[in-house]
C-alpha cells in the first residue's frame, strides 16, 4: 500500500471514529439523567440502547439497580485488563443555555448538550472504539457506567466492587475531563450540613449584630474562603475545590435571624 492509500485509510478510519462518536453521543444527550432529580431506571430508554448496543458488539451485559436512581451497568467483552468507568449522571439544567440541552448541537467545531463534557462524551467515544477498530469484535474491552457520581449517597461503585471478582483488572480508568492528562490520584469529596445559632430579637438590637445566626456563618464563610484560596496553586488552580451550595435561615428583614 502506498503513503497515498495509507493516509486515505486513515482519513476514512477518523472520518467513521468522529460519526460514530456523534452517533452515540447524540443518544446519550437526549436521554435526561439530572441528578438530581434522581429518577433513573435500568428499564429507562438509555439502558434498553445501550444493552442492544453493546450485545451487538459481542458484549455480555449485566445491570443492576438499588433505587433511588443509582443503575451499575457492566459490559465485557473477552478477557481485558483494563476497565473504563464513566458516570452518566449529569448535573441539572441550569439558566443560561443557549442550545437544548438536551439534543445534541454542533457548532464551531464543538458539540453542545447536557454532560457531553461530564462525562457522556467518554461514554460515546468508547462505544465508538467497540465498534470502529478492524476486527473489534476479537478486542477485549469492559465498561462501567453509573448513575450516582454527581450528587450525595453515592453507591454504585460499592456495590459493584462488592459484587465482582475484579482481580483480573490491571488499571481502572475514570474517564473524568482532565484536559487529556492522565491523573493517577483522587481529589475526594466531602459533604456537610453547618447550623448557626443566634438569638431572636428585633433588628434595633444592640445584640442585633453579634447575635445574628446569618452574620455568624458569613463570618466563618469568609474564613473557610480564606483557607480555599490560599490553597490554590498554579498546577493546581482550583485548591480544595471548595463551594458553599446554598444558606437557609431567618424570618424577615427587620429581625435578627435565630
Amino acid at each position: 500500500m502506498n503513503q497515498t492509500k495509507v493516509l486515505q485509510a486513515s482519513n476514512n478510519s477518523n472520518k467513521n471514529a468522529f460519526l460514530a462518536i456523534k452517533k452515540h453521543l447524540s443518544f446519550l444527550i437526549s436521554c435526561d439523567t439530572c441528578n438530581p432529580p434522581r429518577t433513573i431506571r435500568f428499564t429507562d430508554p438509555l439502558f434498553v440502547g445501550l444493552e442492544a448496543y453493546f450485545k451487538s458488539q459481542g458484549f455480555t451485559v449485566t445491570m443492576a439497580d438499588f433505587g433511588e436512581g443509582h443503575v451499575v451497568f457492566y459490559a465485557v467483552r473477552g478477557r481485558p485488563k483494563v476497565l473504563f468507568n464513566v458516570h452518566l449522571d449529569t448535573v441539572p439544567v441550569s439558566d443560561g443555555w443557549h442550545y437544548d440541552p438536551f439534543n445534541l448541537t454542533e457548532s464551531k467545531g464543538r458539540f453542545y448538550g447536557r454532560g457531553s463534557c461530564d462525562i457522556k462524551g467518554a461514554a460515546a467515544c468508547l462505544m465508538a472504539l467497540a465498534e470502529t477498530q478492524e476486527n473489534s469484535k476479537e478486542y477485549d474491552m469492559s465498561v462501567l457506567f453509573t448513575t450516582d457520581e454527581e450528587g450525595l449517597d453515592s453507591c454504585c461503585i460499592k456495590h459493584f466492587i462488592d459484587a465482582h471478582d475484579l482481580s483480573g483488572y490491571q488499571q481502572v480508568i475514570v474517564a473524568e475531563p482532565t484536559e487529556c492528562l492522565a491523573i493517577t490520584e483522587h481529589r475526594g469529596y466531602v459533604s456537610a450540613h453547618g447550623k448557626f445559632k443566634g438569638t431572636s430579637g428585633h433588628s434595633s438590637s444592640v445584640d442585633a449584630l453579634t447575635g445574628n445566626a446569618v452574620h455568624q456563618a458569613n463570618l466563618w464563610l469568609t474564613d473557610a474562603l480564606t483557607i480555599a484560596q490560599q490553597s490554590q496553586t498554579s498546577t493546581n488552580p482550583a485548591g480544595i475545590c471548595f463551594n458553599l451550595g446554598y444558606i437557609k435561615g431567618g424570618e424577615k428583614n427587620n429581625m435578627i435571624a435565630e
